[in-house]
């Protein structure tokens, strides 16, 4: 398998990275990252349990897809950019007018993760920033954010998924082939806090995580 290179946000987008790991508001976010199959729903619900006022923004990507379905584009290269901005679009107007205490699943650098790490367009890298640039920087530099990436071995990710059958997991497989060896750590140098799921209990973890904040 090629193994892209890490792809960091530098410059302004980095600092604000920094930046916000030292900031405290008064409003809340907190983003849930890590690979299908973690935990990251049983996490939320967890959080959500113990303080009710969170509202949860679901990945949900049919909301974006099935628009975008109908639509002629030049190129295979011209669909995904647009694909990809709407997510981005679709974050930051969340950050602009949703609630103080939102919490997005797998949403936010996640979306910035994969514009930058698509197997097929790691030759246009360069390009795909710079055509979303200022979402990417709106993202990034948003100090309200607080990313959590739930983290845990090869084998216990696969076992879930194997005994989950209470949704799709075709993705799993994809994911696993071009992009889960290096996931985490581009998020760790990102931004986001790591936190060990192996066999803890998810209560225990959502309480880790909110005393984060």
């Amino acid at each position: 398998m090629h193994k892209p290179a890490l792809f960091p946000l530098s410059g302004l987008a980095y600092r604000h990275t920094i930046a916000r790991a030292c900031t405290k508001t008064l409003n809340k976010m907190i983003s849930i990252l890590g690979c299908s199959g973690v935990g990251k729903s049983t996490i939320i619900k967890e959080i959500v349990s113990l303080e009710d006022q969170w509202v949860v923004l679901e990945e949900n990507v049919n909301e974006v897809l099935e628009p975008l379905s109908n639509i002629s584009f030049d190129s295979p290269y011209q669909k995904f950019i647009a694909t990809q901005e709407r997510f981005l679009e679709r974050d930051i107007l969340e950050l602009n007018q949703g609630s103080q205490y939102s919490l997005f699943d797998n949403r936010l650098t996640e979306y910035i993760f994969y514009l930058l790490h698509h197997p097929d367009y790691l030759n246009r890298i360069d390009e795909s920033r710079m055509r979303l640039s200022s979402s990417i920087e709106r993202i990034i530099a948003d100090n309200r954010i607080r990313s959590f990436y739930l983290s845990d071995s090869i084998d216990n990710i696969e076992a879930r998924v194997i005994s989950d059958h209470t949704r799709s997991r075709s993705f799993w497989s994809y994911f696993m082939e071009h992009f889960f060896p290096f996931h985490e750590e581009w998020h760790s140098k990102n931004g986001a806090r790591v936190i060990p799921i192996n066999d803890r209990n998810p209560k225990e973890i959502a309480v880790e995580i909110l005393n984060a904040l």
